[in-house]
């Protein structure tokens, strides 16, 4: 067998073929993405809902996509020995970005945010200057799940 040209030529064709065709399959969902996202920062996730409580745990239990390619996953974070749960709603977009954060629900009669909502409407008056006016403005509001979604989105 020869290598001329027209072999050569075919096979660099096939190559770059086979390469956009695993690199095709090897890339990240947008559903991927935000679970890594979540994963990635259940801690800091956690902290905010409950800053009292010990993380056991978390498990998606629910994800639906829209028409639109919009999604949403519901996790459970679990926590102090499996003695209670409370779950978020992440609303992503269809590239895995972050949308927003709700309470879909918990076991516990302390809401999630409302124990980081409380402290940091007792530091804000204690915040040096200069911070940024928006930052002061959602600790006043009392805002910590705002708070989540920004420090969310900043981790790309």
């Amino acid at each position: 067998m020869t290598t001329g040209p027209v072999t050569l030529a075919r096979f660099a064709v096939l190559a770059a073929l086979v390469f956009l065709i695993s690199s095709q399959a090897h890339a990240e969902t947008g559903i991927e993405k935000a679970q890594k996202l979540v994963d990635d920062h259940k801690a800091v996730i956690a902290r905010f809902m409950h800053p009292t409580s010990a993380l056991d745990r978390i498990l998606c239990t629910k994800t639906r996509r829209y028409e639109t390619g919009e999604f949403y996953l519901i996790y459970a974070f679990y926590f102090d020995g499996d003695r209670y749960h409370s779950d978020l709603r992440f609303r992503f977009f269809e590239d895995g970005s972050l949308d927003s954060v709700e309470v879909a629900g918990t076991s516990t009669w302390i809401k999630p945010f409302q124990a980081s909502d409380l402290a940091l409407k007792a530091v804000t008056g204690l915040a040096p200057p200069p911070i940024n006016e928006r930052v002061i403005g959602l600790l006043k509001e009392g805002a910590t799940r705002t708070a989540l979604e920004f420090w969310l989105r900043s981790r790309k």
